[in-house]
Order: structure tokens, then C-alpha cells, then sequence
């Protein structure tokens, strides 16, 4: 009677161009005669099983036909077993479709397998039988070879065969991959956020430092018109002075009155029109040493707001105070005195008024 029956006694992961797992079946001849090998057909089945039960009794799906490590031939004899090494391909698409299925489960291998061979005689003559021989599995008498890998040893074969880890796993793909683009999203989102944020901070401390240097030179000219106003004053008050010991004479005319009257307006429209620049400087210093201040204080400001709203408000609120411009000081609607000689015509008739008519 043929039969020959087997069992795996081995897995092994064999690297390369493509991974293979390398099977290692022990055969057994049970026949009458020994059998030399001429060709072999095996197709691998994969399924799955948990705490050593497996979860369905088939053979699972269909994987792929394994092949003879060697083209070495041999003789299957009557006494003694004979190992037999089959290589079986698997490459990245059919490790994808088995880690999309294992889900951390044991992986169990189903071989089928049919030794084609020619009769060996005792006296080592080859005989007219050529046998075509189903291998059963020794352990439990089927007509396929069962052999299960431990997840922890499946998933060493897979480092050793460089499998990307979750590249079998769709829906773990898919999940990186939107987390990846939130992630890049969220970093485009914070880098442009941040160059904004920089970029207003640069145009503000730059704005700050211009007006910090403004007002310097403000403050200069507003110091320079300071000392004008007191030469002009001083001058003002000798003026005064000698007209008024000069008017205790009896003989001060109405003419001499006027033409003092005049001198002494004049003197004092340019005393007022002094007093005004240097007012209107020492305006526009303390603006930009305001602005300066909102100019080194609008970060801090800036960060304290609760929302991205309030931000965007107060950087509108800072850059109207930045950039508006108000009230100079100088001449014209905005200047607090209408002109030079303001009050200069009651001075003058308040003068006229007390001089005796001739």
C-alpha cells in the first residue's frame, strides 16, 4: 500500500529580494518499496488561532506553492524518515493581507502536499511503479500538514524580512496618514502663525525704535525753543523795563507811547510764538514716547488676550495708536492759541487808555 505521512517540524524566515519562510516537513515512507523523488506539488494555506485553538477548522486562504530548497534529488525509504526543506514566497502584499487578518493571533500554516516519485528496488534498480502520493499529516491523520507560529515568533520573522510595522493594517494606514496631515496642518497652521506673530512684532519694535529716536530729536528742538522763549523774555522784560522808567517822564507823548506799545506787542507776539513751538515739541516728544511704550509693551499685551479675537482686536488698537496721527500742536485749528499776537490788542489799548490826552 503507498502512503507516506508528514509533519512540520520547523519554521524559519529566510531574508532576500523577497521574504521567504523556509518549511522544514519530516516525511515518512510507509509504503513497501522506497520512492525516489522526481517532483513534488504543495500549496500553503493560511489561517488563524488563539490560545493554540484555531478559529475555524478549514484550511483558510489560499497563500501561495511552496518550492524545494535544492534541486537535489533523493530516495524516501522504508526506514528511516527524510527531512525536506520547502521555501515559500511571501512578499509584502501577501504579509499585508495576513497582519490585516492575524489581528495578533497566532498564524497557522495548512500544507498540502503530493510527492510524485518512481519505485527504488532493493537492489537498487529502479522499478515500473511511479506513485503519486497525498502526504497525510502524521499527528492527526489529514490530508493536509498543520503547523502553527507563535505571534511572538511571527512577528520576529517579520523584523528579520523588514516588514514595516501597520503597513498590513488599512485602517491603521489610513489613520496615520489623516494624522500625519493634521499634524502637518497643525505645524503649517503654528509656522505661519508664528512668522505673523514675528512679523508684527518686528514692524512694531521697529516702528517703536523710530519714534524713540524721534522723540530724542524732538526733545532737542523742543529744549532749543525753550532757551529761545527765555532769551526772547528776557529780552521782553528790559524792554519793559526801560520804557516803563522812561514813561515816568512828563513829557511822554501819545506818539512815543504808541510806537513803545507796538515794540512791546511785537516783542511779545515772539515770545508767544516761541512758547508755542516748544510747547508743540514738547507735545509731540511725549506721543512718541507713548507710542514707544505701546511699542515695547504690545507682545505682553498681546499674549494676555483669552482668544484669537481679542488679539486681533488689540493689534488693531495698537496699530491706530501707532499710526494715527493727532492734534500736532503747531499752528492752525489744532494749536490752543489762534495766532502770535493774541491779547497783544488789549495790551495795547489798555496802554493808550491810561496816557494822558493832550
Amino acid at each position: 500500500m503507498d502512503a507516506i505521512n508528514g509533519r512540520i517540524e520547523l519554521f524559519n524566515a529566510q531574508g532576500g529580494l523577497v521574504p521567504r519562510l523556509r518549511i522544514t516537513v519530516e516525511l515518512t515512507n510507509k509504503g513497501d518499496y522506497a520512492i525516489d523523488l522526481v517532483s513534488m506539488l504543495s500549496r500553503t494555506f493560511v489561517n488563524f488561532s488563539e490560545n493554540d485553538r484555531p478559529q475555524d477548522m478549514s484550511m483558510g486562504e489560499y497563500l501561495n506553492e511552496a518550492y524545494l530548497d535544492s534541486n537535489l534529488t533523493f530516495t524516501m525509504t522504508t526506514t528511516a524518515p527524510t527531512p525536506l526543506n520547502l521555501l515559500l514566497p511571501l512578499d509584502f502584499d501577501l504579509l499585508g493581507g495576513i497582519e490585516e487578518r492575524r489581528r495578533g493571533r497566532d498564524v497557522v500554516i495548512n500544507l498540502g502536499l503530493r510527492v510524485i516519485g518512481r519505485e527504488r528496488l532493493s537492489d537498487g534498480q529502479p522499478g515500473t511503479r511511479t506513485p503519486a502520493i497525498d502526504v497525510a499529516d502524521s499527528r492527526t491523520s489529514s490530508t493536509y500538514l498543520t503547523g502553527v507560529i507563535a505571534k511572538s515568533t511571527w512577528e520576529e520573522f517579520l523584523k528579520q524580512w523588514k516588514y514595516p510595522s501597520g503597513v498590513g493594517d488599512p485602517a491603521k494606514r489610513i489613520a496615520e496618514a489623516l494624522e500625519g496631515a493634521r499634524e502637518a496642518r497643525r505645524q503649517a497652521e503654528e509656522a505661519a502663525n508664528a512668522a505673523k506673530s514675528a512679523s508684527e512684532l518686528t514692524a512694531v519694535i521697529g516702528l517703536a525704535d523710530a519714534y524713540s529716536k524721534e522723540a530724542s530729536v524732538l526733545w532737542r528742538r523742543s529744549v532749543g525753543w525753550l532757551i529761545i522763549s527765555l532769551l526772547v523774555a528776557c529780552l521782553g522784560a528790559f524792554v519793559m523795563y526801560r520804557f516803563v522808567s522812561e514813561s515816568l517822564d512828563a513829557k511822554f507823548s501819545l506818539p512815543e507811547a504808541t510806537v513803545r506799545a507796538v515794540v512791546i506787542a511785537a516783542i511779545f507776539g515772539v515770545f508767544t510764538l516761541c512758547l508755542r513751538i516748544f510747547e508743540a515739541y514738547c507735545h509731540l516728544e511725549v506721543v512718541n514716547r507713548h507710542r514707544v511704550n505701546i511699542g515695547r509693551t504690545f507682545e505682553a499685551f498681546k499674549a494676555a488676550q483669552p482668544t484669537e479675537r481679542a488679539k486681533e482686536i488689540m493689534s488693531a488698537i495698537t496699530a491706530d495708536n501707532l499710526l494715527a496721527f493727532g492734534k500736532s500742536g503747531f499752528g492752525g485749528k489744532d494749536s490752543p492759541n489762534q495766532g502770535p499776537l493774541a491779547g497783544a490788542s488789549e495790551l495795547i489799548n489798555s496802554i493808550l487808555e491810561k496816557q494822558p490826552r493832550p
